[in-house]
C-alpha cells in the first residue's frame, strides 16, 4: 500500500496552538487598554476636582484681598456653597467646608452663613470637593490681608 503524504496545509495541533497563542495576546493588549482607560478616566477627575478648588481659593482670595463683599452660605445638608449668593460650583460637585478665623474659631459656628469676613483679615480654609463618584480633593489654606 502506499502512503499518502500531505506536506500542505496545517495539523489541528497548529491551529489549535495559534488560537491559544493569539488569545492570550489579545486578553494581555485588552487588559493593558482597560487599565490605561481606567486611569485616565480616573486623573482626569482628579484634575477637575483640582481646578475647582483652585478657583475657589482664588476667588475667595481675590474678594478678600480687595475687602469687597464677602458673604458666604453653607447648605450643610446638600453640601453646596454660596459665595454672595452665587452658588460657587456648578459643576454639581459635593463640598465640605471650614473657615477659621484668626483665633482658630470656627467662623460658620452654629449657622450656615458668614457675613463679615471683609472685617477679618486672616481666614483659614480647610475644604474638600468631591465628584459624583466619590472622589475626593482636600486644601488647606491661609488668605491674609495686611
Amino acid at each position: 500500500m502506499a502512503q499518502l503524504k500531505n506536506n500542505k496545509g496545517f495539523t489541528l495541533l497548529e491551529v489549535l496552538a495559534v488560537i491559544v497563542i493569539g488569545s492570550i495576546v489579545s486578553i494581555l493588549v485588552w487588559s493593558a487598554f482597560n487599565s490605561s482607560v481606567k486611569t485616565y478616566h480616573k486623573t482626569s477627575q482628579h484634575i477637575d476636582l483640582r481646578q475647582e478648588a483652585n478657583i475657589l481659593v482664588e476667588t475667595l482670595s481675590n474678594l478678600h484681598k480687595r475687602k469687597e463683599t464677602l458673604n458666604l452660605q453653607y447648605d450643610r445638608e446638600n453640601k453646596k456653597l454660596y459665595i454672595n449668593e452665587d452658588l460657587f460650583n456648578k459643576k454639581n460637585y459635593k463640598i465640605d467646608v471650614s473657615f477659621r478665623g484668626p483665633a482658630n474659631e470656627d467662623l460658620f459656628g452654629s449657622s450656615n452663613r458668614i457675613t463679615n469676613l471683609q472685617e477679618k483679615k486672616l481666614l483659614r480654609l480647610h475644604f474638600q470637593l468631591y465628584d459624583d463618584i466619590g472622589n475626593k480633593y482636600e486644601i488647606q489654606t491661609t488668605i491674609s490681608r495686611l
